[in-house]
């Protein structure tokens, strides 16, 4: 009795870790994967640094200029007295001079300039990831092409093992019969024929299910194989008002956004500037220009710079912007009323397949009456060997019909989530 225990204990093991080793995969893991295993992932961060090494340069307008400026000059000629001073000896000054200024210049209003400028750089590095959002959604649907095909393939090979072994069952059972002379050869070559027929189908189908889960190994660098479950989703659509999230119309909707700010920044030119500045150096003249010394010098001051004519450009400026952004509202326009006309159709491509499944399941209910009441007449010997495949034929396309239609109304769904943005 123990050893029995131990025994099925063993057994238990042994078939639970098997069973461990069956990876399951599901459409979620290979969205995430092929995302992130892509080339084109890489700009998002390229893009973010980028974004941030803009914004640290913009926010440098609001501290202060520093620059040091030297120079050595001669001149022809130089300011003279024409005349002399009682009591008083004025030497000319050199031609020769030199000067080493440090020189300060700090903004301290700028009309908002500086802040729509970084406005601007934020919207462009969103526009830059949306449009890799772009690709990689369509990168998604390539996965959902490859997933769903080889979801497809796995559930036909198993149709096809069925009605394979159906035939190989009846096979045994007409050699027997030809050796006791209630069947002719015939009926067993008619039955070989059919079975091989079925063995070039599932050779056929392996064949695409080897393709299928390749490209996609390398689409998401998954470790999967033929072996491994892929998870049938079932997929919601839930309410079906209209909704268009495609990651196309929201770049779209940036472009808008960042015209907007761009007449922003075109009304910011027209404000005042205010700035002060300051200098201070060591050369020969300084400020005082009747010494022929070297001397120290320095001075500080603010200025405001305005100009509120500019004959009508940022009027023009503007009203360029204002077409552009017209012209983009038309593409919205367009987008809208392209999405749903897909849409419709896409519903009605549902519809179709749930109808379709309904008649699906009745005609496989009837097949499987009529097969097995020609399994019962071929045991007896009422039909022939080729009436029997021919009704094993027919039930086993019954049974691909349904998977077929099954598998296409959930692509059918997803393709309708894909157009309105939900993938």
């Amino acid at each position: 009795m123990k050893r029995i225990i131990i025994l099925i204990s063993v057994l238990l093991i042994y078939v639970l870790s098997f069973g461990q080793d069956i990876k399951t995969v599901n459409l979620e893991d290979c969205y995430k994967n092929v995302v992130e295993n892509h080339p084109i992932y890489k700009q998002l961060n390229l893009y973010s640094s980028t974004y941030q090494l803009e914004q640290k340069n913009l926010q440098t307008n609001y501290l202060p200029s520093l620059s040091l400026n030297g120079q050595a000059t001669y001149q022809s000629d130089v300011t003279k007295i024409p005349f002399q001073l009682p009591n008083m000896n004025i030497e000319e000054m050199s031609k020769d001079q030199y000067k080493l200024t440090f020189d300060v210049t700090q903004s301290i209003y700028d009309g908002g300039l500086t802040q729509k400028q970084k406005n601007i750089n934020e919207i462009d590095f969103e526009i830059n990831k949306q449009a890799v959002e772009i690709e990689l959604y369509k990168l998604k649907e390539r996965v959902n092409q490859i997933y769903f095909n080889i979801i497809y393939l796995k559930e036909n090979k198993k149709i096809l093992n069925i009605s394979k072994k159906n035939i190989e069952s009846k096979l045994k059972i007409a050699k027997t019969a030809v050796v006791h002379g209630t069947l002719l050869q015939s009926d067993v070559d008619e039955l070989t024929v059919g079975m091989i027929g079925l063995e070039q189908k599932i050779t056929e189908v392996e064949i695409g299910i080897q393709a299928s889960i390749k490209i996609l190994i390398e689409l998401t660098s998954l470790e999967i194989d033929e072996n491994t479950n892929f998870d049938f989703p079932d997929i919601e659509i839930g309410g079906l008002e209209f909704q268009n999230l495609r990651p196309e119309y929201q770049l779209l909707n940036l472009q808008q956004t960042k015209i907007s700010t761009l007449k922003e920044v075109v009304s910011s030119k027209k404000l005042p500037r205010l700035a002060g500045f300051g200098k201070a150096g060591y050369g020969r003249p300084g400020f005082d220009m009747l010494s022929n010394e070297f001397d120290f010098f320095y001075f500080v001051g603010a200025q405001i710079s305005w100009s509120p004519f500019n004959w009508n450009k940022s009027k023009r400026e503007k009203e360029i912007l204002n077409i552009r952004n017209n012209i983009i509202k038309t593409q919205k326009e367009a987008f809208d009323k392209n999405l749903k006309i897909d849409l419709e159709s896409k519903l009605f491509e549902m519809k179709k397949y749930e109808e379709l499944i309904i008649k699906d399941i009745e005609i496989i209910e009837l097949r499987k009456k009529i097969l097995k009441t020609a399994s019962s007449k071929f045991d007896n010997g009422v039909i022939t060997s080729s009436d029997y495949i021919e009704e094993v034929n027919a039930e086993t396309q019954a049974q691909l019909n349904l998977q077929t239609h099954k598998i296409q109304l959930i692509i059918a769904k997803i393709n309708y989530l894909t157009s309105i943005g939900k993938l």
